[in-house]
């Protein structure tokens, strides 16, 4: 062969592997939310995750459905109260809408500008995930949605300090994920009071404790949109004198 044509198809090989190596990724034909988190969490939780209601977001769809993935045993309403409530699914069909052009050549509505647009595998996983969503019975979607519990998830921790003066208890506390997945819960003290957890990251909650008898035990339960744990003494959490 000579160094001519050695060059030649030293170059068509490149150019085929630069090729491959540039495609862009395929949609998720079955996508669980696994899939998708990850596309929501680079493109819109910004503006739709724990900050949604300061931030102006209408919806806020960080976890799949947290009314029905973080309720464990009947008295968990960890979801209760948050306005918007975090819920993908209850967002959905606007969430379809919005990352549609209404016409041809115009700019979807989401991501606004100057959000870059979502790519054509991440809007056709969305897509594909909607309409599973709308096929699933509505009992079930959200566990059959959910899919398997990642491999390398980890559990939400809390760390906690605590003033006490008189009945009044100030607890600051610090709640991290190492998978950055969105979490909620209550911060709870004797099982009878509570506060809610909002999200990661710093926070605080101010108890009265009149009328609760001692001992003052301190625990958390926390949800990541997988499953809800309960956090007390030996995860974080001081016992209080």
């Amino acid at each position: 062969m000579t160094a001519r044509r050695t060059v030649e198809k030293f170059i068509a090989v490149g150019s085929l592997l630069g090729w491959v190596a540039c495609s862009p990724p395929e949609a998720v034909k079955d996508p669980t939310w696994a899939d998708v988190y990850p596309i929501l969490q680079g493109q819109c939780l910004g503006c739709h995750g724990s900050s949604a209601a300061k931030d102006g977001g209408s919806f806020r769809f960080d976890f799949l459905n947290a009314a029905a993935t973080c309720k464990q045993e009947a008295e968990d309403d960890l979801a209760a109260g948050f306005l918007p409530p975090p819920s993908f699914m209850a967002a959905r069909k606007q969430i379809l809408a919005d990352i549609r052009p209404y016409a041809e050549d115009l700019r979807p509505k989401m991501p606004p500008e100057p959000a870059r647009l979502l790519e054509d595998w991440q809007s056709k996983t969305l897509e594909n995930f909607i309409v599973k969503l709308d096929r699933l019975p509505p009992a079930e979607a959200a566990t059959l949605a959910l899919g398997p519990l990642p491999k390398d998830a980890q559990a939400p921790r809390i760390a906690a300090t605590y003033v006490r003066a008189g009945t009044e208890l100030t607890v600051n506390y610090v709640v991290a994920d190492d998978n950055a997945d969105p979490v909620i819960g209550k911060l709870r003290v004797g099982g009878k009071l509570s506060q809610p957890i909002t999200s990661a990251g710093n926070g605080q909650a101010v108890f009265n404790l009149t009328g609760v008898a001692p001992p003052f035990t301190l625990d958390a339960r926390l949800c990541d949109g997988w499953a809800i744990r309960t956090r007390g003494a030996a995860d974080g959490l001081p016992m209080i004198q």
